[in-house]
């Protein structure tokens, strides 16, 4: 039985009995393990993953900062300006597939102006692997699925570059150094809750915390800036209502936030002047003048004519010759029809689109409209960056095989599920990992505080004993019956109350339940392997054929995890 079972079961066995005083409640008297999480998104092809991998790969294999380092890497190639990463990822995973991951890992970036796919074959014979079956693998449609997968979950996650890599759910952007990631590693452990949480959890919630401390929960771990990609057409009236809000987030950012905003070009053919405009912007981009001449088009949309364009490159003090030399030139329409092909990928249709930390909108918004959009995407960005799937799961990381489970905790089948899964992870100890998915049902209004707690405490820990706290006491499951539970697992109770008050794990909550609607999920509790979707609770022997099928079909890949 894993660590986290044993916890689980003997959670569920105290809240089972009577009342117990709160120190015989041996739960959160449990010793972890001294090791801290890393998620690293990195792409095979980044001269600055190349730079991260040599420290990582050396804190995997001594530690840093005095703790035991569980790597975990996602794949997150960058194709519009890595073009042969794609591929690379695929070998990576091809290895992966005969136990040679980390060691095609360490040839990729090692020799990274050379992966052609000649070169992925070289490496492949140089790691003595199955060079058929390693074509084959890396060919693969399961093995661009796990790679599209660590991709759609690092966007979800707001990553636009790499290296990103996340310790204990806290996120962090750009190489370090060996040093630079001990310190990283040391400051991310989190100190023992002190004994007066306890004593503070049998007061009421609203004089148990103070409103000087409730400000101080929400004040780390905030990500300090909102990725906003604007996909727009000059000659298009929506994109011309649009473009203040937009140069206003621009300059200003939005209520404390910074917003790095991208334009991307995206002309209409139903407008015959937007393309030769677009050029003009490109043109006055070289010469460092984009965004003013951004404005003067989008203020003359009526006046998009070569002679306008020329007078406005006049107006900015341009080098006209040159102006008109680029303006004309392939290479300004082949950045231009870039952005169209990028956009339409992204499912771009019409004028003004944009995505908000990778999530696509459509359609003119107001100033104030955007601040209260862009203030909702920090917040979820926040959430998902500080409960990490790696805090809602058990079982080995490595495990060949993950079930996921997108369950309500005030659903009495919800129980069962979890009583047929810890059968699983006891039969299965070495293959399977259980990944526990939010998934709070609309009539039962309880559920989504319940949910919320659940994530407060994964945050310092102590998911598993919260949920079997949550999956016994369904009918009272009140706020303060919450927080005088945190206080008895030896939770910060302070934060933790905070965190309620503020719904501060709403949108981990609400992440989960789109994530599960988009994949079928309707009512709870779901059990997803794969493709395969289980709805309710099948017992445990047709579970078992079901992972035993899974594990046949795709016995050394993952089912949506990665090394």
């Amino acid at each position: 039985m894993t660590l986290a079972l044993w916890t689980l079961t003997l959670a569920l066995q105290v809240a089972a009995n009577a009342p117990a005083k709160p120190a015989k409640v041996t739960v959160a008297k449990v010793k972890q393990p001294a090791t801290v999480s890393v998620v690293v998104y990195s792409d095979f092809q980044c001269p600055f993953c190349a730079r991260f991998a040599g420290p990582l790969r050396e804190a995997q294999a001594k530690g840093a900062g005095g703790s035991k380092i569980d790597l975990q890497f996602k794949h997150f190639p960058i194709t519009a300006i890595h073009p042969a990463a794609q591929l690379a990822h695929q070998a990576a995973l091809a290895a992966k597939a005969q136990g040679k991951f980390w060691e095609m890992h360490d040839l990729l970036f090692s020799n990274q102006r050379q992966a052609q796919r000649a070169d992925l074959l070289g490496y492949a014979k140089t790691l003595g692997l199955d060079l058929a079956r390693f074509e084959r693998d890396m060919d693969s449609e399961a093995i661009k699925k796990v790679i599209a997968a660590d991709v759609a979950e690092g966007t979800r996650l707001g990553i636009s570059g790499t290296p990103t890599f996340f310790v204990n759910g806290k996120p962090f952007v750009g190489s370090q150094s060996l040093a630079q990631l001990e310190a990283i590693v040391a400051a991310s452990k989190q100190p023992a809750a002190p004994p007066s949480a306890i004593r503070a959890a049998a007061q009421p919630a609203s004089t148990a915390v103070g409103t000087a401390n409730v400000a101080s929960a929400a004040d780390t771990n905030v990500p300090a800036s909102v990725d906003l990609v604007l996909y727009s057409d000059f000659q298009c009236p929506f994109c011309q209502q649009f473009s203040g809000p937009f140069r206003d987030l621009q300059t200003k950012g939005a209520d404390g936030t910074k917003v790095n905003v991208q334009f991307k070009n995206f002309p209409l053919s139903i407008h015959p002047n937007a393309q030769l405009a677009h050029q003009a912007a490109m043109a006055a981009k070289a010469q460092g003048k984009f965004w003013e001449m951004h404005d003067l088009l989008f203020a003359n949309q009526q006046r998009a004519q070569r002679a306008d364009l020329i007078s406005y490159a006049k107006t900015l003090g341009l080098d006209v010759v040159q102006f008109e030399k680029d303006m004309d030139s392939d290479a300004v329409k082949r950045a231009i029809a870039a952005d169209v092909a990028e956009g339409t990928r992204a499912g771009v249709t019409g004028t003004p689109s944009f995505t908000v930390n990778g999530r696509m909108y459509s359609g003119t918004r107001s100033l104030a409209q955007m601040k209260e959009m862009l203030g909702g995407a920090q917040r979820r960005a926040r959430a998902l960056a500080e409960i990490g799937d790696s805090m809602l799961s058990q079982g080995p990381s490595d495990a060949s095989l993950t079930i996921e489970l997108f369950a309500d905790l005030q659903s009495p089948v919800s129980r069962q599920a979890f009583q047929v899964l810890e059968t699983i992870a006891q039969q299965y100890p070495a293959k399977v990992r259980i990944q526990f998915r939010n998934f709070p049902l609309a009539f039962h209004p309880q559920a989504p505080l319940a949910h919320e707690a659940a994530m407060a405490a994964a945050r310092e820990g102590r998911f598993w004993e919260m949920a079997a706290f949550v999956l016994e006491h369904q009918d009272t499951l009140r706020e303060q019956d919450l927080v005088a539970q945190a206080g008895r697992l030896g939770l910060d109770v302070t934060k933790f109350a905070a965190a309620l008050q503020e719904h501060r794990y709403a949108p981990r909550v609400e992440a989960d339940v789109s994530a599960g609607q988009s994949r079928g999920v309707r009512g709870s509790p779901a059990i997803l392997i794969g493709a395969k979707r289980i709805d309710g609770v099948p017992s445990p022997q047709a579970l078992a054929h079901y992972i035993e099928s899974a594990l046949a079909t795709s016995p050394s890949l993952p089912g949506s995890q990665t090394p």
